[in-house]
């Protein structure tokens, strides 16, 4: 499957255009007058992402656990662990499976939103799931040094590598203990970013979204702004300007942070899966799984939001190139981090 020159070179520039993705958003921000959170609006999500998770989490997370899992320096830890903490459980499916996997270990599930939490609950009442934002609470949910072994699939990508948050998750590990996770990284899912993008700037969605965004009245004169904006911050996509957007952060970055928390061991290896979809309504599935967070409330209302994943969906599909013999409609690209480190096992 192929991709044109001027799509590779766009690709290209995407590492040293995140060097400065932070200082954009807090321009967006405060021009939007938004939250200050990179972490989405997850407070009724559950069941609209347990819906579409399939498309790609899920089996993405089982993939990874089996890798990272049997890496050298953390296998012990995995095979003797006592307690288990899962980040970013969100609806519970994967930390339910980890369970599974680990029959001798207790596992506990922790998610920032308490509508995932909930949902998590209901579906598997033999896991522990407990609603924590451990990048900000003052004191961590679980004890320090209580847990053997930490996880996280398809989550630390709405964070990004938080010092706080990789701090917390060091001082959560007992000495010794160790944290296998795999997630986004930068260029991900560029397909779908370009998708939605094109779709927020069209005519049926422009003026609301960023009329919304920017906080003033509907029109051209502030979706004019908000484009001005971020191509004045040299925003290939006004998408990643958003406060709400995922993080796409390179590897070095997650090294350096581990590295500064006290973290050994580190181990970030970076892997390339693309996804082929057969139909407008897969690509349609694999938006809606993680997209809607990004968009509402706060720019798109929920019964608008179906109608613009789909026009994404449908822009995700003509944008492919060149068209496949063999039934191939579009691919997403992710572009993941997948990390094992280990807490030394004297450490203060």
């Amino acid at each position: 499957i192929g991709h044109s020159r001027a799509r590779r070179e766009k690709k290209r520039r995407r590492p040293a255009m995140a060097r400065g993705v932070a200082s954009r958003r807090t321009a967006l921000r405060r021009l939007c007058g938004a939250p200050a959170t990179t972490q989405g609006d997850w407070r009724a999500m559950a069941d609209l992402y347990a819906a579409n998770r399939h498309t790609f989490q899920g089996a993405y997370a089982r993939a990874c656990w089996a890798r990272v899992s049997a890496r050298p320096t953390v296998r012990s830890v995995v095979a003797s662990a006592g307690h288990v903490l899962d980040v970013g459980s969100g609806t519970g499916d994967f930390t339910a499976e980890l369970q599974d996997a680990l029959p001798r270990s207790r596992l506990t599930g922790v998610d920032i939103s308490a509508d995932m939490v909930r949902h998590a609950a209901r579906q598997y009442p033999h896991v522990r799931f407990v609603e924590a934002d451990l990048a900000s609470a003052s004191e961590p949910p679980l004890g320090a040094c209580s847990v053997d072994l930490a996880t996280s699939f398809m989550a630390l990508h709405w964070p990004g590598p938080d010092r706080r948050l990789v701090r917390r998750l060091y001082e959560l590990l007992r000495p010794g203990g160790a944290w296998v996770a795999g997630f986004h990284g930068a260029g991900s899912c560029q397909e779908g970013v370009d998708a939605i993008d094109a779709t927020a700037r069209s005519a049926p969605f422009r003026d609301y979204f960023f009329g919304a965004a920017l906080g003033h009245n509907k029109g051209a004169s502030a979706a004019a702004a908000a484009d001005h904006v971020a191509r004045s911050q040299g925003e290939d996509s006004l998408l990643d300007a958003l406060p709400t957007m995922f993080r796409r952060d390179p590897a070095a970055l997650w090294v350096d942070r581990l590295g500064e928390a006290g973290f050994v061991d580190v181990d970030v290896r970076p892997l390339e899966i693309r996804t082929a979809y057969r139909s407008t309504a897969e690509c349609y599935q694999r938006l809606m799984a993680a997209w809607p967070p990004i968009f509402s409330p706060s720019h798109i209302p929920a019964d608008r939001l179906p109608d613009f994943v789909g026009a994404a969906a449908q822009a995700m599909v003509d944008a492919y190139d060149p068209p496949s013999a063999d039934g191939v409609v579009a691919v997403m690209t992710s572009h993941v981090l997948e990390i094992s480190a280990r807490r030394p096992d004297s450490s203060p």
